[in-house]
């Protein structure tokens, strides 16, 4: 025979639980319904079944389980729930909460999401304000990583302690995994550590150039650090670097980048290009120093245009350096000039050198060393050809550092 109890909070009515334990009864349940603002429908039948109702506030319709709202006061409406949040954080930190119809798309985009139409198909950046009227909405979405869809809204972006790539809560621990370790394999080092770790969080690494080994974060190699501390060695940052421009269409992104210009088994705009990234345009400047010149002056150019992008959208690296592609070209060789002309850091190396020597021109002793001689046949008569080992700017910086170190 089942046992009959009386309601745990009211203690008049009988228990709604048919298994005889301890519960509420059918009137509390229905009074905790409203309580958090929802209107119950139909009739209750466990305390871990979905349930639906009409929100009291804003009509919206929903469903949830009475153990999610039994010890709450809160909203049960997640439309209502996210309109709050987004309120008061948007009176706390305007400068990141407020958000236009477009912007909000693109922070769903950014988060890994494909916002869907109703029909199931992935909506384009116009249909936000139609999808989108109001910035803390729930919208259908789909992980382009997993293909799992669900409802989130910008709210739960925003709000979340995660800054980095995907945030769908479907992709477990292997696909981080993975995806760390393709990032890893993409700037050339072959990711030595078995597990999870955060993005700042350095791992062990072996170059698969030199086979060298080292510690390294993701985000640190996101932030543009040499991958191998061995291979870097043999970059000279006084030898000419490429400054190049990458278009990559199907991002809507823009990318300015730096790079040596030696022959190197990682070639970052292969990298690119291989990642569907159309190259624009390069120029070669005289230094590295010089190289960061060029760059830091088109992305300061390009503040308003700024993107966030992540791993997720350029995996080999780069992404903090992108903008998007609505804003106004670059002409790589003039920009070149013009900070050549005001003698801009990097460019200005020439003339520190001419200055160096001017109170002490070089001598004929410290020349001598850079000569060399060679004898050419020319009919019946040896003639020797007198010239310099090297152009004179690295005869300059030698003896330079020659006196410097005495």
């Amino acid at each position: 025979m089942a046992i009959v109890r009386a309601c745990s909070r009211c203690g008049r009515n009988e228990c709604a639980n048919r298994k005889g334990k301890p519960g509420h009864c059918h009137e509390c349940i229905d009074k905790q319904f409203r309580r958090v603002g929802v209107h119950p429908i139909g009739h209750h039948e466990s305390p871990t079944a979905q349930r639906n109702f009409r929100c009291l506030t804003c009509g919206q319709a929903g469903a949830v389980a009475y153990n999610s709202i039994r010890n709450h006061d809160h909203s049960a409406c997640e439309h209502c729930s996210s309109r709050r949040i987004y309120e008061a954080r948007l009176r706390s930190e305007p400068e990141r909460w407020a958000k236009t119809p477009q912007e909000a798309f693109s922070v769903l985009r950014e988060a890994g999401y494909s916002i869907l139409e109703k029909d199931g198909k992935a909506a384009v950046e116009e249909a936000a304000k139609i999808i989108l009227p109001n910035i803390w909405d729930i919208v259908d979405v789909r992980c382009v990583t997993c293909g799992k869809e669900s409802r989130r809204s910008v709210v739960h972006v925003l709000a979340s302690s995660w800054r980095h790539g995907d945030h769908c809560p479907y992709l477990d621990i292997s696909d981080l995994i993975r995806q760390h370790t393709e990032f890893f394999a993409a700037h050339g080092l072959a990711r030595n550590f078995d597990g999870y770790a955060k993005l700042t969080q350095p791992v062990p690494a072996i170059c698969l150039n030199c086979g060298a080994e080292r510690r390294i974060s993701l985000s640190a190699l996101a932030q543009n650090a040499q991958p191998c501390l061995t291979c870097a060695k043999s970059i000279d940052p006084d030898s000419p670097h490429l400054v190049y421009l990458i278009h990559f269409p199907e991002l809507e992104l823009m990318k300015v980048g730096i790079t040596n210009t030696e022959d190197r088994r990682y070639n970052r705009i292969k990298a690119h290009v291989k990642q569907g990234g159309t190259l624009i345009e390069k120029v070669i400047v005289p230094n590295r120093e010089a190289a960061f010149t060029v760059e830091r002056y088109v992305l300061n150019r390009v503040l308003e245009y700024r993107q966030g992008a992540t791993s997720r959208h350029l995996p080999q690296g780069g992404w903090t350096e992108t903008w998007h592609d609505s804003a106004p070209g670059f002409d790589l060789p003039a920009i070149v000039r013009l900070l050549d002309r005001e003698n801009a850091p990097g460019f200005d190396r020439s003339n520190r050198l001419k200055m160096h020597f001017e109170d002490e021109p070089i001598t004929s002793e410290e020349l001598a060393s850079f000569v060399k001689t060679q004898d050419i046949q020319v009919g019946s008569d040896i003639v020797t050809v007198i010239g310099m080992m090297a152009d004179r700017e690295e005869i300059l910086k030698e003896v330079r550092r020659r006196r410097m170190s005495k």
